[in-house]
C-alpha cells in the first residue's frame, strides 16, 4: 500500500513521511561428579577412545547435517534476497504511462512544459511514474481529515500498483486569484507526497526528507510551485542516476555471508567432523576405573539401586526442556516463512512486482522445510527417549555411602601358593613349554 513521503504547510513547517540450542550433556576426557564412562570403539583399527559424560552420547547423524545445511542455505538466500530487493534498481513498469503527468486543477503552474519534461526524465530514469496534482484546500474539507488522507485515497482510487509518486499541492480558494496575478507572493499552501512501496528502493527516507525540506523552503521563499517542482525532480533524476549506475560494491551484501559463516558454517564443520569420527565406531558404556571410583566415594555418587530411576527422570525432564528450546528456536523461522507467503500473495493479488511470485514460492519451500525439520527432530527425540527407557545404563557403580577411607584400599582375596623349589619350578616350565604361544615366552 502507498505511504506518505512527507509534506508541509505555510507557517506550519514540514514533516517527514511514514516509511514503512545447545545440549545439556557434558563430556570430558577426565572424570567429573555425576559422569559415567564410555568407550568409543573404532571398527577401522584406530585405538579405542574413552571419555566421560553425564548423559547418553548420541552419534551425529547425516540427516541432522543435511537439515542444518539447508537452514544455512535458505537463511542466507532469504537475507540476500531481502538486501538485494532493497538495493536501488530501475522498476519494471507495471502501469500504462499517462499522456500528461501534470494535473493543474487551479491553474497555478505557470510553466507546465518544463515541469512535464522534468517528470518524464525522472520516469525514464527510474521507472517511477511521477504526478503533480493541484487543488483548493476546500476540495477535501468535510470529506477527508487532512491533505494526507486525501492523497492516500486519490492514489489507491486511481492506481493499483506501487510505482507512482504523487505530489499534491493545495491553496485556499479565496487566495487563488491574488496568487495567480502575483499580488500574493506566498499563499497558505499545503503539500503532501504519497509514494508507492516499490519506490522506496530508489527514493529512500533520507532522500525523501531532503525533498520535503527543499519543497517547503522554496515555497516559503515565494518561488512559484512549477519552478520548485521542476527543480526538485531534476535533482531527483540526478540522484537516481548516481544510485542506479553506481558500480561500487555494496558492503551490505557481506551481511548474509558473515551471518551464515558464523552461525551455520562453523557449527557445520564441527558436525561433519563428528559425523566422520562416529561413522565407523560403536559407543558403549563401561565401568569406571579405580581412580574414578575413588572420586565417587570421596565426593558422593549415585548408587547402583537408584541410578537408573534417577537417570530416567533426568532424561525425561531433559527431553521436555530440549523440545521447548527447539520450539522457541524455530518460531522465528516459521514467522519468516509465513511472512514471505503473505507478502508474496498480497503482492501478486495487487498486480505489483512480478518477483513477488518468487517470494511466495520461496516462502512455501522455506516453511515446508522448517515444518519437516521440527517434525524430524521431535521424532528423533522420541526414539532416543524410548531407547533410553528400553535400554537403561548397565555398568555397575559403587554406592554413594561407601567411605572413601575404605576405597580404593579395600582388601582383595589373596590366592594361596604352595612352596616349591627352583628345580621343581624349572621342571614345571619345561613340561608346559609346548603349550606356550609363540611370542609370549
Amino acid at each position: 500500500m502507498p505511504h506518505s513521503g512527507g509534506g508541509g504547510s505555510h507557517g506550519g513547517g514540514s514533516h517527514g513521511g511514514s516509511h514503512g540450542g545447545g545440549s545439556s550433556h557434558r563430556t570430558s576426557h577426565t572424570y567429573f561428579p555425576g559422569a559415567r564412562r564410555y568407550r568409543r570403539h573404532y571398527n577401522d583399527g584406530r585405538p579405542d577412545e574413552y571419555f566421560y559424560s553425564n548423559g547418553r552420547p548420541q552419534k551425529t547423524g547425516l540427516s541432522g547435517i543435511i537439515t542444518f545445511l539447508l537452514f544455512g542455505v535458505f537463511f542466507g538466500g532469504i537475507m540476500t534476497f531481502a538486501i538485494r530487493s532493497e538495493m536501488p534498481k530501475k522498476l519494471d513498469e507495471a502501469y500504462r504511462r499517462p499522456s500528461s503527468r501534470v494535473i493543474d486543477n487551479i491553474d497555478v503552474l505557470g510553466n507546465e512544459d518544463d515541469l512535464e519534461d522534468a517528470l518524464e526524465d525522472f520516469n525514464d530514469m527510474t521507472g517511477i511514474c511521477p504526478v503533480v496534482y493541484t487543488m483548493y484546500t476546500e476540495d477535501y474539507y468535510g470529506s477527508y481529515a487532512d491533505l494526507e488522507t486525501f492523497a492516500y485515497h486519490y492514489y489507491v482510487d486511481n492506481w493499483s500498483d506501487e510505482q507512482h509518486y504523487l505530489v499534491v499541492y493545495a491553496i485556499p480558494e479565496n487566495q487563488g486569484d491574488a496568487f495567480r496575478s502575483g499580488e500574493l507572493r506566498v499563499p497558505d499552501f499545503e503539500f503532501e507526497i504519497m509514494m508507492g512501496d516499490e519506490t522506496d528502493a530508489i527514493i529512500n527516507e533520507s532522500i525523501e526528507n531532503s525533498v520535503v525540506d527543499t519543497i517547503y523552503d522554496n515555497l516559503e521563499d515565494g518561488k512559484s510551485p512549477d519552478r520548485v517542482f521542476t527543480g526538485v525532480f531534476n535533482s531527483l533524476t540526478d540522484i537516481a542516476e548516481d544510485r542506479l549506475t553506481s558500480k561500487s560494491f555494496n558492503p551490505r551484501l557481506l551481511i548474509p555471508i558473515i551471518i551464515v559463516v558464523l552461525f551455520f558454517g562453523l557449527p557445520l564443520i564441527f558436525m561433519i567432523k563428528s559425523y566422520i569420527r562416529d561413522k565407523h565406531c560403536d559407543i558403549d558404556e563401561v565401568p569406571l576405573t579405580e581412580t574414578d571410583n575413588a572420586y565417587v566415594g570421596r565426593y558422593g555418587g549415585t548408587t547402583a539401586s537408584t541410578s537408573f530411576s534417577n537417570s530416567s527422570v533426568m532424561n525425561s525432564d531433559s527431553m521436555k526442556i530440549i523440545k521447548v528450546l527447539m520450539l522457541v528456536f524455530m518460531i522465528p523461522f516459521v514467522v519468516i516463512g509465513l511472512s514471505l507467503i503473505i507478502s508474496g500473495a498480497r503482492g501478486l493479488m495487487s498486480g505489483g512486482d512480478p518477483t513477488r511470485g518468487f517470494q511466495l514460492v520461496f516462502g512455501l519451500i522455506w516453511t515446508f522445510i522448517v515444518v519437516i525439520s521440527i517434525t524430524s527432530v521431535f521424532k528423533a527425540l522420541g526414539k532416543a527417549k524410548k531407547k533410553m527407557d528400553d535400554d537403561p545404563l548397565t555398568a555397575e557403580y559403587p554406592k554413594a555411602d561407601m567411605p572413601h577411607s575404605e576405597y580404593p584400599y579395600a582388601e582383595y582375596p589373596q590366592q594361596e601358593y604352595n612352596s616349591t623349589t627352583h628345580d621343581d619350578c624349572r621342571s614345571s616350565h619345561e613340561e608346559d613349554e609346548d603349550s606356550i604361544r609363540k611370542g609370549y615366552e
